[in-house]
């Protein structure tokens, strides 16, 4: 994440930051914003779920689920991010998490949670900069002119929006961090119907 560090507790999971065959030997660390926190609460995963249309070659469909062993205790470090109920506009300011790498091409990873706030971009705009590799399924976000965006390391991360889920980091450039190159993220509005159906499912 090319940006200051802010004090911020998101979870979030694409098929991208991933980049295996789904299983369920993960283990989720929740409610901290520093590498190492023993306060954070580490829970294991039972199930993942990947996009059944995921592309590793185009990063359509970039989205995957993870069902956790037991609940998360919520507090005010851990809390439920709600799901869109609509796409919002271009023009509408968000803000991406990660952990990512803070340098490009050289990588320098930190020890706390890095988070930037965005603009979402035009699908029209963003196709510009990107041609034909730009689908249907994504969203482009990011600062004209600044160099502050998501980067490696940061793949799976939330962009968040107004309260809502509205993003998560897929791909972007190389070296990350380019004046006017957006980062593309997997639209999660245009999942929500895959999102609670596999929920409702696999309870």
């Amino acid at each position: 994440m090319l940006a200051p560090s802010l004090n911020s507790a998101l979870e979030s999971v694409s098929s991208e930051s991933v980049n295996v065959t789904p299983r369920s030997e993960y283990t989720v660390h929740l409610g901290s914003d520093t590498l190492g926190d023993r306060r954070a609460q580490r829970i294991k995963a039972s199930k993942s779920f990947r996009h059944p249309g995921y592309s590793t070659q185009t990063h359509v469909n970039d989205l995957m689920l993870v069902k956790l062993n037991s609940q998360a205790r919520l507090s005010s470090m851990v809390k439920k991010v709600r799901l869109p109920s609509r796409c919002e506009p271009p023009g509408t300011t968000c803000t991406v998490s990660g952990w990512g790498t803070t340098t490009s091409p050289d990588v320098t990873f930190p020890s706390d949670l890095m988070c930037v706030d965005v603009k979402l971009i035009s699908p029209q705009d963003c196709t510009k900069v990107y041609k034909d590799l730009l689908e249907n399924s994504m969203l482009c976000a990011g600062i004209p002119d600044s160099k502050k965006n998501a980067c490696n390391g940061d793949s799976g991360g939330p962009l968040v929006c107004r309260g809502t889920l509205q993003g998560l980091v897929s791909w972007g450039t190389f070296p990350c961090g380019q004046p006017n190159d957006p980062g593309v993220y997997t639209q999660v509005c245009k999942f929500t119907k895959w999102i609670n159906d596999t929920m409702k499912k696999h309870r």
